[in-house]
């Protein structure tokens, strides 16, 4: 099932819902060349997209951008209103052998985290993350860790949680990041 809009009529006209709609389908034929299938809706506020590819194993993508206020008016005062980008990619039958982990960004207090527990680190290639692992020098997570590399530079990765065979990245972005996607999909 393709992307489609879901928005009133007034909307067409708007450089946003135009803009969302060249997103959605530039990703979908994204998607559709690599064999994979993708759905979900558009309009000038938001867009909500699903997509699934099978190569080695199964990935789910899901990108979603949503723009709210908390004053029911867009129009009236930027303090008011927030954009929340969001990219969650994750397959659940991804077996590496690998112990279960978490990467999240480094906040402020996450030194203490370090210095108290054993199984807390800084990210070896990245001192911008941290990583709950009892092996954060394993193959499987420096693999993930050269893929994402640049998401990982530029603080697009929120989190990664890898339990086997499931693994849950999440992302704050709204660019597509296709040379990460294909990488992935070799996994």
């Amino acid at each position: 099932m393709p992307i489609k809009p879901n928005a009133a009529p007034d909307e067409y006209s708007s450089p946003f819902f135009v803009r969302n709609k060249e997103f959605c389908e530039n990703y979908e034929q994204f998607i559709v060349s690599l064999d994979g299938k993708v759905n979900g809706l558009y309009n000038a506020y938001s867009y909500n997209v699903l997509a699934e590819i099978c190569r080695n194993t199964k990935w789910f993508f899901r990108i979603k951008k949503s723009t709210f206020t908390t004053t029911g008016n867009l129009f009236i005062s930027s303090e008011n209103e927030g954009l929340f980008l969001a990219s969650q990619w994750s397959s659940n039958d991804l077996g590496s052998g690998c112990p279960k982990f978490i990467i999240s960004r480094k906040r402020r207090l996450d030194f203490i985290r370090v210095f108290l527990f054993k199984d807390y680190w800084i990210l070896k290639e990245n001192n911008n993350y941290i990583i709950k692992c009892d092996e954060p020098t394993n193959f499987f997570i420096s693999k993930l860790n050269k893929i994402l590399s640049d998401l990982l530079v530029n603080k697009i990765v929120f989190t990664i949680t890898y339990e086997s065979p499931e693994i849950f990245i999440d992302l704050r972005t709204d660019q597509i990041h296709q040379k990460e996607i294909m990488e992935l999909l070799k996994i």
